[in-house]
């Protein structure tokens, strides 16, 4: 037999989800059917609630809900930012209690880190061009690059240059 908790919402506290992630309506007896988010892969179920004429909505993502259900919250839950998670070895499209857990923000990084070497090596590029010392050079941060002292230079002549030939163009125009 399946065990059901309730959900937390005030208005759909006749919504219940089980260890094995449906969604049943304890009113009506009734499952709710599940679909798939495509851009992240994650079963989710789209719920609605007439009170007194105002529909109340609610987009539940089932292995967010088992978690919460079902899996004890860490203890520092507040000082860091948990997700619930997929075990290895598991489909996101299974939801039950022993495929989910609670991973923090860098434990996830982490993972992808080692998972995927080639981002690691682009962030840490990145991480040294923005937090790097210049050892006294002036560095100007302009569209989300650095450029050195010369390079601004340069920029700052084509600029100038540019404005020269539109003011140019403009006292031609209004000559005639």
């Amino acid at each position: 037999m399946e065990l059901f908790k309730k959900l937390p919402y005030p208005h759909f506290s006749h919504v219940s989800i089980s260890v094995e992630g449906r969604l049943r309506n304890d009113l009506l007896g009734t499952f709710y059917k599940t679909r798939l988010l495509k851009n992240k892969g994650l079963v989710y179920c789209d719920i609605s609630k007439t009170v007194e004429g105002v529909v109340h909505r609610r987009t539940i993502l089932i292995a967010h809900e088992v978690c919460f259900a079902f899996i004890p919250i860490p203890h520092d839950f507040n000082d860091k930012h948990y997700k619930a998670c997929h075990k290895e070895g598991f489909s996101k499209l299974v939801n039950t209690t022993q495929s989910l857990e609670w991973r923090s923000q860098t434990d996830i990084m982490k993972k992808n880190m080692s998972d995927y070497p080639e981002n690691r090596n682009k962030l840490s590029k990145r991480q040294k061009e923005s937090f790097k010392d210049y050892s006294g050079k002036v560095y100007v941060k302009t569209r989300k690059t650095i450029l050195s002292e010369e390079s601004f230079r340069k920029e700052k002549i084509q600029l100038e240059s540019r404005l020269k030939f539109v003011n140019h163009v403009l006292d031609t125009v209004y000559k005639y």
